[in-house]
């Protein structure tokens, strides 16, 4: 005859107790976090700009991906004008260096256009983090510049991210000084002449990221002169001013042509405040 034992079967049930919550742990422990934090709204934005006739034609483009990773695209006309009428003239932007000069684009709010476009399910914050390439091209010329003494040739100017091609008071080369978030990225000298311009900085590490630069004339790529960007990028997504060709903190203008322009931040913009 077996003896029946409450130690050995309280002590069983504390065992399958026990058993039972070491699987839930493990369940919920294992469980993919990083395809949840995946599953989540984003935005992106850039901006082009190309000179028609006597107009300045401004387009800001928005993508959106819902959380299953379907992308939805679109496109709204940017309002730009110059700051006099003969600025613009046969698809082309002349700048000759005056103080004041400039054609000023109207960028409407990304968050308000992006709630619009997700029916109110999604309103990216007020800022996004810069954690793919932030980047800009410009087609210029740069003929017929003055006594190039140091001169600063704002290419555009955006809260958070700005342009410029100044000449060298040394060997009357124009450089590339990108600048986001106060940061500023230079190159060495390249051939001033009709160019394709392209600056970035480009992620290589948590919160780093390293400067490139290239120009068309011919292809040619300046080497930075400057070390990597050590800091946390961001840009804003509320509304903002593009000044092109002209710095408004410093009054100055550029001294040459711009044929057209294109601004990428690429930075993804995630779910932030209700408020926008």
């Amino acid at each position: 005859m077996t003896q029946y034992h409450p130690f050995s079967s309280t002590l069983s049930r504390i065992f399958t107790l026990a058993a039972v919550f070491l699987v839930l742990f493990l369940t919920q422990s294992i469980r993919p976090e990083a395809a949840a934090a995946a599953a989540d709204w984003e935005s992106t934005f850039a901006i082009d700009v190309h000179f028609v006739d006597d107009n300045a034609v401004g387009v800001l483009s928005v993508h959106v991906t819902d959380p299953s990773g379907i992308v939805t695209s679109q496109s709204f006309p940017i309002t730009c004008n110059p700051s006099s009428g003969n600025i613009i003239s046969d698809g082309v932007a002349n700048f000759k260096g005056n103080t004041g000069e400039y054609v000023r684009c109207n960028v409407p709010s990304i968050r308000q256009l992006v709630r619009k476009m997700t029916g109110g399910q999604f309103t990216p914050a007020a800022s996004c983090d810069c954690k793919e390439a932030v980047f800009a091209e410009f087609n210029v010329n740069f003929n017929n510049q003055p006594d190039p003494a140091g001169h600063p040739n704002p290419l555009f100017h955006l809260p958070d991210i700005e342009l410029a091609a100044p000449i060298s008071p040394f060997d009357y080369r124009p450089a590339l000084n990108f600048t986001v978030n106060e940061h500023t990225s230079s190159s060495q000298g390249f051939p001033g002449q009709m160019s394709w311009l392209h600056s970035e900085v480009a992620p290589i590490g948590v919160n780093l990221f390293e400067p490139f630069f290239a120009v068309s004339a011919p292809l040619y790529h300046p080497a930075p002169i400057t070390g990597d960007v050590h800091a946390d990028l961001t840009v804003t997504l509320n509304a903002q001013t593009l000044y092109i060709g002209y710095n408004p903190e410093t009054g100055e203008s550029f001294n040459g042509q711009i044929i057209d322009l294109h601004i990428d931040p690429g930075c993804p913009g995630h779910r932030g405040g209700l408020g926008v």
